[in-house]
Formats: structure tokens, sequence, C-alpha cells
């Protein structure tokens, strides 16, 4: 049951997970705190300013609320 998911296809697992079916997608997993700088990551996202790519970040922490805002148009958030 565990690896129930390695059999589905890419398209079943985005679509389960609720991940966008046609974008490249980053991982960022770690605590969002100030000696992580997750802040970096979303400037360079934001610069980039690609329509194509989708960032997910797995992670809690003092930061996320910031790291929300800073990434409200490109980011999701995962605790």
């Amino acid at each position: 049951e565990i690896f129930d998911s390695f059999s589905k296809s890419k398209k079943e697992l985005r679509k389960s997970l609720n991940l966008p079916q046609n974008k490249k997608i980053f991982i960022v997993i770690g605590n969002l705190i100030e000696g992580k700088d997750p802040q970096t990551i979303l400037s360079a996202f934001e610069k980039l300013n690609r329509k194509d790519l989708f960032l997910l970040f797995l992670g809690e922490g003092d930061l996320l609320r910031k790291c929300k805002d800073m990434g409200k148009d490109f980011a999701e958030f995962r605790g």
C-alpha cells in the first residue's frame, strides 16, 4: 500500500497531490527560518517570472507567513 503511488502515472500523482499538470515543479524541503533563508529562493523565482514553473515548499517555521506573502503568485506551502 505504501508503494501504490509508484504505480500511478505522473499525471495521476500530480492530480492526487493537487499539483499543476503542465509546469516544471521545484520542491524545497526544510524549516522556513532565518538560517535557511527561504526568501532568497522566493526572490530568485520571482525574478525568473516564468509561468511554466511551480515552486513547492514543504516545511513550517517563523517565516511561513512572510514567505506565503512573497510567493503568493507562484509558490505553494505545505506543512
